[in-house]
């Protein structure tokens, strides 16, 4: 008996690890594209400053680098972490179902089944939590290096200007 109690509460923090990971992705991921639509106000700010000489063109494509890469981290952590989770599920899983076939023999098949059948769920849910943060985190890295990109054109033809 002592098993089971510690066996819900490892298979309780695994998936409530795995789902804090995949709301954290889906809340990272939303407001990280809101401020990335919202980056064109923050660029125009920036180059008014670099005409004006208040700040470098070095350190104004600087700002905007950090600008637009903050909290892209923690989508490549979630990405990271939710194998691990999964993996740990499965091995917790696992386990269950040797402490029970070690208990009970192997003629009580659901039981082992069901460690067996919960390591699996942990497995997929902790994949199904990487592949969401990686493509959420590919997709905004992409429209930032695409910002960055044009942001660096603007830099460029005002450098231009002030030579001529």
């Amino acid at each position: 008996m002592e098993i089971a109690v510690t066996y819900s509460f490892l298979h309780k923090f695994v998936f409530y690890s795995l789902a804090l990971l995949f709301f954290i992705t889906i809340f990272v991921a939303i407001s990280k594209f809101l401020s990335l639509v919202q980056a064109q106000g923050y660029i125009y700010k920036l180059l008014s400053d670099v005409k004006n000489n208040f700040i470098s063109p070095e350190a104004a494509y600087y700002e905007l680098e950090d600008y637009l890469y903050s909290r892209l981290w923690i989508l490549a952590l979630c990405t990271t972490l939710g194998p691990l989770f999964g993996l740990l599920g499965t091995i917790f899983g696992i386990m269950i179902s040797f402490h029970t076939m070690a208990q009970q023999g192997t003629s009580n098949i659901s039981e082992v089944s069901k460690g067996i059948g919960d390591a699996l769920i942990a497995t997929a849910a902790g994949i199904g939590v990487s592949i969401i943060s990686l493509l959420f985190y590919y997709l905004l890295k992409a429209k930032a290096d695409k910002i960055k990109n044009r942001f660096k054109k603007e830099l460029a033809d005002i450098e231009r200007r002030r030579k001529v």
